[in-house]
């Protein structure tokens, strides 16, 4: 299937590594031109080089909690390149902590990555989009925005809040010409959680045998899931949400 996506712009944040990379690293091979973001130069531009031989792609080193420096990274992109048909907000994070010992920048560090960047970026590249007559976002929110678990609560309320301004943003964006749709997570192996999965082999497996497929996914799996939703072929696809997770949201809790 042709996904639609030669010569078209597009940028990843949290790039450097799991779902982001494996999203970029898509998008260049489908054609698109591809520009990366995320926070350590080193590692960004490990990834950026490794992709660079199967497809366009640039880096950007930036922190998109930094909102007014994220949005004026994308006003460049658009200038420099002529238009931004393609944006994927994946970055994202939270710290993991019981509430009485969650510290007030904790929690609101959580919210300036996972809702103000996401909202940011949108407010920023939805002139651009109209003024081009259209485009696709895809913001990437997680299992824990619908299902409550211990020790979540700034990354799971952050997420539940992407959640709603996803929806929101898609009703705005549709007249424009702009599809906004979610990307819902389930239990991934990323760099992250294989480390969270060595130090913590119990919980962990509990995790996988809590999965109706029986496995954690795969950051490339993911990737399909969003080059799809930015694709020509779900021109018609806009306030979704996409949950990739093994059957785990939906399944009956015995």
């Amino acid at each position: 299937m042709d996904l639609g996506l030669t010569g078209k712009i597009a940028v990843v944040t949290g790039a450097s590594n799991g779902i982001g990379r494996a999203t970029a690293r898509l998008l260049a091979q489908e054609g698109a031109h591809v520009v990366m973001m995320a926070r350590r130069p080193d590692v960004l531009e490990e990834a950026r080089a490794a992709i660079a031989a199967e497809g366009s792609v640039e880096a950007i080193a930036i922190d998109v909690c930094d909102s007014p420096a994220y949005a004026t990274a994308l006003e460049e992109v658009a200038a420099r390149h002529g238009a931004i048909q393609i944006l994927v907000n994946n970055a994202g994070a939270g710290q993991f902590a019981p509430i009485e010992a969650l510290s007030d920048e904790a929690f609101a560090e959580a919210y300036r990555l996972n809702v103000f960047a996401p909202f940011a970026s949108m407010r920023t590249v939805f002139p651009i989009m109209e003024r081009q007559g259209g485009g696709a976002i895809v913001n990437v929110t997680s299992i824990m925005g619908v299902r409550a678990q211990t020790m979540s609560s700034s990354y799971a309320s952050s997420k539940a809040a992407l959640n709603h301004l996803n929806a929101v943003a898609a009703v705005e964006g549709a007249p424009k010409g702009i599809r906004v749709n979610t990307l819902q997570v389930g239990s991934i192996m990323t760099e992250g959680t294989e480390t969270y999965r060595q130090a913590h082999p119990a919980e962990a497996a509990r995790v996988t045998s809590a999965i109706p497929l029986g496995r954690w996914g795969r950051p490339e799996e993911i990737a399909a899931g969003i080059a799809f939703l930015v694709s020509a072929p779900a021109s018609f696809v806009a306030g979704a949400v996409l949950a990739i997770d093994g059957a785990l949201a939906v399944q009956f809790p015995y």
